[in-house]
Parts: C-alpha cells; structure tokens; sequence
C-alpha cells in the first residue's frame, strides 16, 4: 500500500514515518512533503493508495488540496488538531481521520480500513467542493460509519433518518434495509443537502423525493415505504416549500 503524507511540521513527518515503519509494515510511505503544491506533484508522481493528509498548514491547508484536485481514486485520512474539524472531515469523505497528537493504535485501524476499503472495491467520489457549496447540493454519496467499519450510500437510497437515545441515528433506505449510525440528528442536518432533506420533527428527517403525500391538517406525511411520521408545527411551511420545489 503506497501512502503520501503532507505536514508542514517535519517533527510530525518523522514520527508518523517512524509509527508506520512499527506499527504498519504493509505502508510503503513514497513520499514526505510539507506543502501542498509539493503534495499535488507527490500525488501525480506516485498515484498513491492513501494520503495522510494534515489540515492545519500555513497558506494553502488540506482542505484547499482536495478542492483542487478532480478525479483521484485514493483514500484520504485526514489529521487534525481539534476536534471542530471532525464533521468538515467527514464532508469530504475522509476514510477516517486522526487527531494529534497520533495514536499508534488509531493509526494502526485507520490503515485496517483502507486494507478493506480496497478489498472491497470501495469507489471514493472524486471532487467533494460540491459538498460545501451551498448553491450546488446535487452530490449524491454519502460516507458513514458501519457496523463494518465504513460504507458509501447513495443517497437517493434513503426514506428517513430517525433519532435514537446516545447520539444515534437509524437510516432508513428503500430497500425496506436500515443502517444504525453513531452519529446525532444535528450531525444529519448539517450533512444532507438541505434541498433534498427536511427535518420534519426533532426525531425525524425525511427525503423530500420520498414523500408520498403530506396531510396539513394531521401534520402527518406518508413515505414511498408507507411509513406515516408526525410534523411538527414550526417544521410545516419549510416542508411544504421544499416539496413544492422538488416537484
């Protein structure tokens, strides 16, 4: 497996280079830049199968590499220094992502799911600025974490999303299947293409492409999987906007 990383801080390449070397001999780390101009030629020389990807960096940071790179097929893992950066990370569908100071265990599973995300062919979307413009909301990929570690959707596929006790959502996808994500509903709303997804309740989001009918008068909608959810009073005009706009 063949990896790039781009820190500007050469203190922090020696040591994810000595952590690699210990902990995950399967890593051949190709190239050590500290820029991103010098990490985009890295990346064209090597084609790598993961980059190790520092955010916080002096005049162009990692976010701005990603927004200028187009199609690429390998894995990002992303390393932060707060945790403020962790659902920025998960917009540009970060495999995974580490917080410093580095951890040789969570280093250790980080590249586990990389292993699997190729033995399973996983396909990564190849341009995520979609994903934070708010005038374009026409992506349709979502990564999330599974039961197995992490899996790309569509999101087209989804019915409704429902709130559980812990910080935990249940997704619910047209197939009649359901994936239970250790994620919040706020985490959701400010995830889902806003155009597409209203939060109809505090326990509930839905896809506005998946609403079969919608009853004002009972504040009720029925789902393309005939599912009935309760609207909230304050949530009836942006949903009704919304389904006017998707028509």
């Amino acid at each position: 497996m063949k990896a790039i990383h781009i820190d500007d801080e050469r203190d922090s390449l020696e040591v994810m280079r000595m952590l690699l070397t210990e902990c995950c001999p399967q890593v051949q780390l190709v190239a050590s830049v500290t820029s991103v101009d010098e990490g985009m030629k890295a990346i064209k020389e090597h084609k790598p199968d993961v980059l190790l990807l520092d955010i916080e960096m002096p005049g162009k940071n990692g976010f701005a590499l990603l927004d200028e790179l187009r199609d690429y097929d390998f894995q990002v893992i992303m390393i932060i220094g707060y945790e403020d950066y962790a659902l920025k990370a998960i917009k540009y569908s970060a495999l995974d992502y580490l917080l410093k100071p580095l951890d040789a265990d969570d280093l250790c599973r980080a590249v586990e799911k990389v292993s699997a995300a190729k033995e399973a062919g996983l396909i990564r979307l190849g341009h995520y600025r979609t994903l934070l413009e708010q005038e374009d909301e026409e992506y349709n990929s979502l990564m999330i974490a599974s039961s197995n570690g992490y899996k790309n959707i569509d999101i087209n596929d989804l019915v409704y999303l429902r709130s559980e006790a812990g910080s935990y959502c249940v997704l619910h996808f047209t197939d009649g299947t359901k994936e239970v994500v250790p994620k919040s509903m706020n985490h959701f709303e400010s995830l889902l293409p806003s155009k597409r997804f209203h939060r109809i309740h505090r326990s509930h989001i839905v896809n506005i492409r998946a609403v079969r009918s919608f009853d004002s008068q009972a504040n009720e909608v029925m789902l393309a999987n005939d599912k009935v959810l309760t609207v909230s009073v304050r949530k009836k005009a942006g949903l009704k906007q919304k389904i006017t706009s998707n028509l």
